[in-house]
């Protein structure tokens, strides 16, 4: 079910244009690149829920639960750090996720959605405010010891991520042509950021038009391989990537054809156009192509396709040889009781890692191969 209270932003434009909205209506915000949120708190100021633009609970968000973030019974809405390659990027790079504030649609039990977009902001800054005011801002929860690792109040160790506002920044904004042409150059220009966002001030919660998306586009021009169920198998160099091809530009596609594509980037991990989707047909470009031709096209699409998936697969094996595992990972998958693990341990008679006195680690390639040099051969000698 699709929130109904949903405030994230709409249409797109380009710099050109949307740098150029009226700047008396108009302020600008960078665009957060993660999953849009619709965050409750309860009767005390805590997050309750935070839900995802289809009224469903975000998973990665399970660790804000809890935490204080505003006046009791209010609704906000922000930026999870979850769901695309930036986000979990810089929520792995700091060691936990953000959760970025940029809307208030109920504040302190009352329904604030009708109000100006401007009015609604500061109610972000005056809650923020009131916690710094209380000293509910900040929580001291590990301490740090000499070699850095961090303990809880009960001596144990524990993940240094914060419980308080660090983790719910609000989301800055920029005043004025001249404040949206910094904004622009030092978010996206040199720090790489996907957008901005342009809000109306005066405009109350899901106003159309009301929030647009500045962002610049990406267009190639590449060579159906293939068109099948819908999709299309696209060739622009060395890369191959799907596309959806439904419609009147995909009615008459056909392995050869050349389609003007549009996209917003590139994904960091696969190098491949990011929501990638069909503009037009560029008969212009097309040269003849017979059938023999066209077959070879598409087996070399598919030949690159097997090969992607090949070293995807290798990729990912490695990945998984080298994962740490705990003793209770290896009661679970590989069938060895804890108690059977420490008597090993402590004769030595299985690989293991003891690193400043913390839980033992084993090498999941380690356990593998251990196990492998333990089995019988069959009809060995005894």
């Amino acid at each position: 079910m699709k929130l109904l209270d949903y405030c994230g932003a709409g249409s797109r434009l380009p710099p050109e244009k949307g740098l150029a909205l009226d700047p008396s209506r108009f302020a600008f915000q960078p665009k957060i690149d993660g999953c849009y949120s619709r965050v409750t708190l309860d009767r005390r100021g805590r997050i309750a829920n935070v839900l995802d633009r289809g009224g469903k609970p975000i998973r990665e968000a399970r660790d804000l639960i809890g935490i204080t973030a505003g006046a009791p019974d209010s609704v906000l809405h922000a930026e999870l750090e979850a769901h695309t390659e930036a986000g979990n990027r810089i929520a792995a790079a700091r060691g936990w996720r953000a959760l970025h504030l940029f809307d208030c649609t109920r504040c302190a039990g009352r329904d604030v959605s009708g109000a100006a977009y401007q009015d609604r902001y500061g109610m972000l800054h005056r809650m923020h405010a009131d916690l710094e005011c209380t000293g509910a801002a900040r929580r001291k929860l590990w301490r740090v010891d000499g070699q850095g690792d961090a303990h809880d109040r009960g001596g144990r160790y524990c993940k240094q991520a914060p419980r308080d506002l660090r983790r719910l920044p609000i989301v800055p904004l920029a005043r004025g042509e001249s404040g949206a042409r910094e904004l622009w150059d030092s978010f996206v220009e040199r720090d790489g950021g996907e957008g901005l966002v342009a809000v109306r001030l005066d405009a109350p919660a899901g106003a159309r038009d009301s929030k647009r998306k500045i962002k610049n586009g990406d267009t190639l021009d590449a060579t159906v391989l293939g068109v099948e169920s819908g999709v299309a198998e696209l060739a622009w160099r060395t890369l191959t990537f799907l596309v959806s091809a439904r419609g009147k530009i995909a009615a008459d596609l056909v392995p050869g054809s050349v389609v003007e594509v549009a996209a917003d980037g590139w994904y960091e991990s696969s190098a491949t156009p990011r929501f990638a989707r069909i503009v037009r047909r560029r008969t212009d470009l097309e040269g003849p192509m017979d059938k023999d031709e066209a077959i070879k096209a598409v087996n070399n699409g598919l030949a690159r396709l097997k090969e992607d998936a090949r070293q995807a697969a290798r990729a990912a094996f490695d990945e998984r040889s080298d994962e740490l595992l705990t003793p209770d990972d290896v009661e679970r998958e590989f069938k060895i009781k804890k108690g059977t693990q420490a008597a090993m341990r402590s004769r030595r008679q299985i690989p293991f890692f003891q690193l400043g006195g913390r839980m033992p680690r084993y090498r999941r390639s380690d356990l593998e191969r251990w196990l492998a040099e333990k089995a019988v051969p069959v009809g060995g000698e005894r």
